[in-house]
């Protein structure tokens, strides 16, 4: 693995050759062990009312349900994404983190970036790392997610969202007095409406060795876990978007 080449790309250019050149290994886990919970956090009372218990708006209005502009947007949105392009998931991501208090600037300041540019150092030249969405949490990113259409589901989003996490950490420890020596940056990848959620793990050595084009000697294991819900269907089946969004909430 050490002889392998490493180039000076930006992080929409990595692939799974990347992450082997940069010695980091993703670690399958199951659901208890990646959340550490044997019970789910609950969503909003409006998403746990309409949003997962109805299939799609119209259901919802013909019980007797008055949706609010925002959960009439979240359906929308959620049948889009299953077969629009990128741009379609990513209004439909954003709005399902507004929808899961994800935007609240109470009691922190919560803010959800589109297309947040990030820059960091990749053997020797500055690159750029642009995730789709970022979630930050008083001035620091928190969550970073890559996301792909279904007419793109063989693009794989897994390299490219750890490239931003990495950047994501450099960031973090330039608007720090003290940077950390490490840091788990939470990231997601979402293909139409099915997420994939991951936990990695960035040390100065990794940021190092990706800054100088350098083989780490110590291996970066990112945790992963994959929902059981399938791409065709993703949210659009009820049991599916409960047990996605009660993961979101997790997190």
């Amino acid at each position: 693995m050490a002889n392998l080449i490493r180039s000076s790309k930006p992080a929409s250019e990595w692939t799974q050759h990347d992450l082997m050149a940069y010695h980091i290994q993703v670690v399958e886990e199951d659901e208890l062990a990646f959340f550490g919970l044997e019970e789910h956090h609950l969503p909003p009372p409006e998403i746990a009312d309409n949003f997962i218990n109805f299939i799609n708006a119209a259901a919802a209005r013909a019980a007797g349900q008055q949706l609010g502009q925002s959960i009439s947007r979240l359906f929308h949105q959620m049948g889009r994404a299953m077969v629009g392009n990128e741009a379609a998931v990513d209004n439909f991501s954003r709005s399902l983190f507004e929808s899961t208090a994800y935007d609240n600037p109470t009691p922190q300041e919560v803010n959800i970036e589109v297309q947040y540019d990030l820059r960091f150092f990749v053997s020797g030249g500055i690159r750029s790392a642009r995730p789709n969405l970022a979630i930050v949490n008083n001035g620091f990113i928190r969550i970073v997610q890559e996301n792909k259409s279904l007419k793109r589901r063989n693009s794989d989003p897994e390299p490219q969202m750890i490239a931003q996490a990495i950047a994501a950490f450099r960031y973090n420890n330039l608007r720090r007095e003290e940077p950390l020596p490490h840091e788990t940056i939470l990231g997601i990848t979402m293909v139409g409406t099915t997420p994939t959620f991951y936990q990695i793990r960035v040390t100065t050595e990794l940021l190092d060795a990706v800054s100088y084009g350098q083989f780490p000697d110590e291996e970066t294991r990112v945790r992963v876990y994959t929902p059981a819900v399938g791409l065709a269907h993703g949210m659009l089946l009820l049991d599916n978007r409960s047990s996605i969004l009660f993961e979101l909430c997790s997190i």
